[in-house]
């Protein structure tokens, strides 16, 4: 019997695996470097103490894996642990979900982050058969929109106050994308 994780490629350089217990001190390391980083845009890092943490955070993902209500993955770039992105949630019974993503300074501005969310798109609509992907954005996070730009995803409102961060309280963007968007982006020419 394999027990290796399952792996999708994106592309030749990045791969995305399932969020997996096995993965926990690899993830909690790059949370542990990157801390000061991550926390002004993201809101857990600040909760991430022990490796234990991770593992409850790992754990619940599986578990929400299970109802089919979330799906995360590991970013791999050449075999190392560079982030996460997935669905942080999904509703089968109103065809929508919610794309979320970090990605650790080293690899950073070269695109990986767009390349896995289009893949995640595919999924999405292909896979899980959804009829709308939504992304939330912290309203001066411009590198994460563009990234919702780079996708075809339109701003679609403004959520006011919607998050304390380690800057203070922080509006989100909130950007979608239906089902006949993105078919009529990925039509052939």
């Amino acid at each position: 019997m394999n027990d290796e994780p399952l792996r999708y490629p994106v592309d030749d350089h990045v791969t995305l695996v399932p969020l997996q217990r096995e993965l926990a001190p690899a993830l909690f390391n790059l949370t542990e470097r990157y801390r000061d980083d991550l926390v002004r845009w993201l809101s857990w890092p600040g909760k991430v103490h022990q490796l234990a943490d991770t593992e409850r955070y790992i754990a619940r993902m599986v578990f929400l894996l299970a109802q089919r209500q979330a799906m995360q993955f590991v970013v791999e770039v050449d075999g190392v642990v560079a982030g996460v992105c997935g669905f942080n949630k999904w509703s089968q019974p109103l065809a929508r979900g919610e794309l979320g993503y970090w990605l650790a300074p080293p690899w950073r501005g070269s695109g990986i982050i767009t390349r896995c969310c289009r893949w995640l798109c595919t999924q999405g609509f292909d896979v899980l058969g959804l009829q709308e992907l939504q992304i939330a954005v912290a309203s001066g996070n411009h590198a994460s929109q563009c990234v919702c730009q780079r996708l075809g995803m339109q701003q679609y409102k403004v959520i006011e106050q919607a998050e304390e961060l380690a800057v203070g309280m922080v509006d989100h963007v909130i950007y979608r994308l239906s089902r006949s968007q993105w078919e009529s982006l990925c039509r052939p020419f």
